[in-house]
């Protein structure tokens, strides 16, 4: 149980961000504008098909932060140990690469799966 909560709390965030736009329906409905999320909302409505990781990387093309939080992979080497951290307390080095490679299986397979089921 020590890495699958973590793990499953890990999978569970990835997939909001990426997979959904809980994110800009959150902060609109906050009426919060971070990272320039009106200036996207408008190019939204010009475009259906753009999404706000690809507003992120063509506004700062050259920020580090925002090339980790449009990666899925880069973004869950960060929060894996963070989310095992906050969880468990400590940091071991073998369970934090498993929670890793079980969080970009589990990721990645729930991607595959929801895809799969649109067909």
């Amino acid at each position: 149980m020590e890495i699958l909560y973590p793990t499953f709390i890990t999978v569970v965030l990835m997939y909001g961000w990426f997979e959904t736009d809980a994110f800009e329906v959150y902060s609109k409905t906050l009426n919060l504008n971070w990272f320039g999320l009106g200036k996207y909302q408008s190019e939204k409505k010009e475009n259906p098909m753009f999404d706000y990781h690809t507003h992120l990387l063509m506004r700062f093309p050259d920020s580090f932060f925002v090339k980790l939080v449009t990666c899925p992979v880069c973004l869950m080497v960060w929060v894996a140990p963070l989310v095992s951290f906050l969880f468990n307390g400590s940091i071991t080095f073998p369970i934090i690469f498993m929670e890793i490679l079980f969080s970009w299986g589990m990721f990645f397979g729930l991607k595959f799966l929801v895809k799969s089921s649109d067909k």
